[in-house]
């Protein structure tokens, strides 16, 4: 059988590791990528084809273009997933080039950082040949912003917690019918940045007060009582074509940050409720969809979608689903069939060397299992990580 061969045009993501590895079950996908950090772990990859880098004075944005946290790890994490869109043509031409290079036909993104452009310039990638499973991008701007994907749901009536729009300043316009404690959220952030919670009106206005000079857009919605449950999806033209519902059974230490310990369940309601949400953004491609039940309400309510792959993945691959090749045969028009998953537990991070010494769990059920089979990304973020910590302490 002619092997595909596939381009992951952003390897410096965290989430490239976990996609390489489910396509690593088909021997006949190979794998390119390309990537803005010279050094991103994925280079390492047994799995890989090749890894080229970015020509940086072709893409690389100036400082000011570049959001500032604080944080100089965060700082340097965004600066290599950040895409300048006045650079869009560049990028768009490095793509192609390597694409054609490698003889790649599939352009497989991991993160949504990339998509934002891409998903813009959908015209262009065809007329150069390539194929892929992208929303258009007029759905993937509403998805991926959380104060117009609230609008939108409001307008639609899809369940979603009461939200408020804060520029700059706390007025009494934001505070009219909202009642505490709240949560705020930075509209177009991911893995929890900038989430704060807030227990009284007063607090809330004090925070604002003291950051009148923060770029961030924020929302404002109560801090609902009940749970937190998640749906991975693989969607065409608004169909949902593939699926796994998951809910947090290992919180993780970093509040607001997903679970380390999941456990994959059915549940009717929550899938519904997606079905309806994906079918009227006409969504194609993957997404990651956070929920949470409301338990005064008795309902579940979609809190954001990530329009990406995401950490837990290979767990759905370990229940059955393997998001990332299911989406290659979709890209290459093929049909996939009707899949069902198993009901399992999987854990992920540090929590599986504890689950596995109480023999809690089975080794293939814990992201040290994949690890094992290809250690080296692994050990280069490890290492990544050691000598960022070694340098900030000798500073």
């Amino acid at each position: 059988m002619t092997k595909t061969a596939i381009l992951i045009p952003d390897g410096e993501s965290s989430f490239a590791k976990f996609v390489v590895l489910c396509l690593s079950s088909n021997k006949h996908i190979e794998i390119n990528v390309l990537s803005k950090k010279p050094k991103a772990p994925i280079r390492r990859s047994r799995y890989i084809k090749s890894f080229t880098v970015y020509d940086r004075n072709a893409i690389e944005s100036s400082p000011n273009h570049i959001p500032n946290t604080g944080s100089a790890t965060l700082d340097e994490l965004i600066r290599y997933h950040y895409y300048d869109e006045t650079r869009s043509q560049q990028l768009l031409d490095q793509i192609i080039r390597q694409a054609h290079k490698t003889k790649s036909t599939i352009i497989v993104p991991v993160d949504d950082h990339i998509l934002k452009i891409l998903t813009a310039h959908l015209d262009k990638l065809k007329a150069a040949g390539l194929s892929f499973l992208l929303p258009e991008h007029t759905d993937f701007l509403v998805g991926v912003n959380k104060w117009k994907l609230s609008q939108f749901l409001f307008s639609k009536g899809v369940p979603h917690p009461f939200t408020k729009s804060i520029e700059g300043s706390v007025d009494d316009e934001v505070l009219k019918d909202l009642t505490f404690p709240v949560l705020i959220k930075p509209d177009d952030a991911g893995n929890g940045r900038g989430i704060r919670s807030f227990q009284t009106e007063q607090q809330l206005k004090s925070y604002f007060e003291h950051h009148k000079d923060q770029k961030d857009h924020y929302i404002v919605q109560p801090l609902i009582d009940g749970y937190d449950i998640d749906c991975s999806v693989l969607c065409k033209d608004g169909k949902v074509l593939a699926y796994t519902i998951q809910k947090g059974i290992v919180s993780s230490k970093e509040a607001f940050h997903a679970a380390i310990g999941i456990e994959f369940l059915h549940n009717d309601e929550v899938i519904s409720v997606v079905r309806r949400m994906m079918g009227l953004l006409n969504w194609s491609g993957v997404a990651h969809i956070d929920l949470r039940y409301d338990t005064a309400a008795k309902e579940i309510k979609v809190i954001e979608i990530n329009a990406r792959y995401w950490g837990s993945i290979l767990g759905s691959l370990k229940v059955g689903i393997n998001f990332p090749e299911l989406a290659i045969k979709l890209a290459k028009g093929e049909s996939i069939p009707s899949l069902d998953y198993r009901e399992e537990r999987y854990f992920m991070g540090k929590s599986p060397i504890g689950k596995l010494l109480k023999r809690e769990t089975h080794f293939r059920n814990t992201s040290l299992y994949y690890s094992m089979r290809d250690p080296g990304p692994v050990l280069s973020e490890f290492l990544d990580k050691l000598s960022r910590k070694i340098k900030h302490r000798f500073k």
